[in-house]
């Protein structure tokens, strides 16, 4: 199969909360999608998602568009957290 016609999708949940119930969010939230095209006819093979219990990129764009005062704070422990993962 080709990828034209391919939906892409990002079903998300912020990094509050249990990682356990940001995973069922974000599972949830692909599961409505996958619903709702469904019902505009469109298969589930033409659809693929980025699944991310735990969206840090999403909660930095937001904080910055919001202009959050402690953005430069999560900003920072956001960067020391992603260095123990590497």
């Amino acid at each position: 199969m080709d990828d034209r016609g391919i939906v892409l999708g990002r079903a998300t949940a912020s990094p509050e909360g249990p990682y356990d119930n940001n995973c069922r969010l974000a599972k949830g939230r692909r599961a409505s999608v996958d619903r709702l095209l469904g019902s505009y006819g469109i298969s589930p093979d033409r659809i693929r998602y980025d699944v991310v219990p735990e969206d840090y990129a999403l909660l930095r764009t937001l904080m910055h568009i919001s202009k959050d005062a402690r953005l430069h704070e999560v900003d920072s422990l956001i960067n020391q957290w992603e260095q123990t993962k590497a």
